[in-house]
């Protein structure tokens, strides 16, 4: 564990030195927008087609499509209207309706208070935008890759983010809304990265965090001190906790499925998740999945991700198999929801529920198309994607907004 504490410095310059700072920082807000394999704006070139990355917004009180919303506030001052067009998204999470913080692979975190009309970044070390060397400021902060974050609920200034730097798993903590960060754990093993960070929303000083490797580590100070909780012996893919399903805690695994602990990771539970047999084409036989014959289940092979459908008490949807399954009890089998599409193995990006209606609209994000079933995934839409064509990257996350469930945004990665 390291804890870093940086300061800013600000030199004093002539006249003719603050100008040809001026200068160069014009050039390298541009630049680190748009370095990514020497590409130019508006677009990443990609075998030859340019290659809209960043974050896609659709507001049906505005338009029917997906918009871009890519523009970023310069340190110069000025704006980049395609600031974000280049950058790799990894998540999006919302502070209120107008805040919003946004997860990018290798430019790190931006801020928008103003629903993504314009984003500024929040950096992890230090920039000095009067410094001689802004430009080697901005560069290490360019040489973390992130990998997930995590907004603490009952206190919004406390962000946790977990990054890659020197091929060592980190994670750094604001608690001033991202102004300022200190690095608060460093991984001792290379090649390894942090797939999830949990907050306890009962304690916020519980904070917990799994590494793809399968060990899962925790914080009893909100993020000063770490200590290693356990070890799950399989790739660890998500962990999260479940405040409208009484808090649950769970962890989910590449192989061994789903984890659950009654005491803060102390102990953990196997869920036997099970699923009926079906096939591709059948009836539907209910809201929330397929008629099938409820004496013939089977396990899952291995898994991708897993949802707590947080409107509806107990239900669940999971990637697994390279299908959608769903249940409205972990102690039932879960049952395949029926797509549109020909091919019976789909590469899921993303699946999302509505915060308010919860499994009676689910989207999904299937070999980059935008799917929407407003039945239960009886049926489903492509009615709504205009806006995503060939040119938009792959759908990294779907995120319905929280208080006008509306409105959607889409990283894009």
């Amino acid at each position: 564990m390291l804890n870093t504490n940086m300061s800013e410095t600000t030199e004093k310059s002539s006249f003719k030195q603050i100008f040809n700072k001026a200068v160069v920082l014009g050039f390298t807000s541009l630049a680190i927008l748009t370095s990514a394999a020497g590409c130019t704006i508006p677009g990443l070139r990609s075998n030859d087609q340019a290659v809209t990355r960043g974050i896609l917004k659709r507001d049906p009180s505005i338009s029917q499509a997906f918009g871009k919303i890519n523009t970023v506030n310069l340190l110069n001052g000025t704006q980049n209207k395609q600031g974000l067009t280049n950058i790799s998204s990894v998540e999006v999470d919302q502070v209120s309706s107008e805040e919003l913080f946004l997860l990018t692979l290798n430019k790190g975190l931006f801020y928008t208070a103003n629903g993504g009309r314009s984003w500024s970044r929040r950096y992890i070390y230090p920039v000095d935008r009067n410094s001689d060397d802004v430009e080697a400021q901005v560069g290490k902060n360019d040489a973390i890759t992130n990998t997930d974050l995590a907004i603490d609920e009952t206190n919004s200034k406390v962000i946790f983010v977990a990054g890659i730097e020197n091929g060592r798993a980190k994670i750094f903590r604001s608690v001033n809304s991202g102004d300022d960060f200190d690095e608060v754990y460093s991984e001792v093993e290379t090649k390894t990265q942090i797939n999830s960070i949990a907050i306890d929303p009962s304690n916020n000083a519980n904070v917990f965090a799994t590494l793809d490797s399968g060990v899962m580590i925790k914080s009893s100070d909100s993020g000063e001190t770490w200590q290693k909780l356990r070890d799950f012996n399989n790739s660890a893919i998500q962990a999260g906790f479940v405040k409208e399903f009484d808090n649950t805690f769970y962890v989910l695994l590449r192989s061994k499925g789903l984890l659950v602990s009654p005491d803060l990771g102390q102990t953990w539970n196997e869920v036997e998740l099970s699923r009926n047999k079906s096939t591709i084409g059948e009836n539907q036989g209910n809201s929330f999945g397929l008629n099938s014959n409820n004496n013939s289940t089977e396990k899952f092979r291995t898994f991708e991700s897993i949802q707590p459908i947080r409107a509806d008490k107990n239900n669940w949807i999971v990637v697994a198999d390279k299908q959608l399954w769903i249940t409205d009890s972990l102690a039932n089998p879960f049952n395949k929801l029926v797509l549109p599409l020909e091919d019976d193995k789909f590469n899921f990006a993303a699946v999302a529920t509505d915060p308010e209606n919860g499994k009676k609209r689910i989207l999904a994000s299937i070999n980059n198309s935008l799917f929407e079933s407003n039945n239960g995934g009886q049926t489903w839409s492509t009615k709504n994607t205009e806006g995503l064509g060939s040119g938009v990257g792959s759908i990294n996350q779907i995120f319905i907004d929280e208080f006008d469930t509306d409105i959607v945004y889409l990283p894009l990665i």
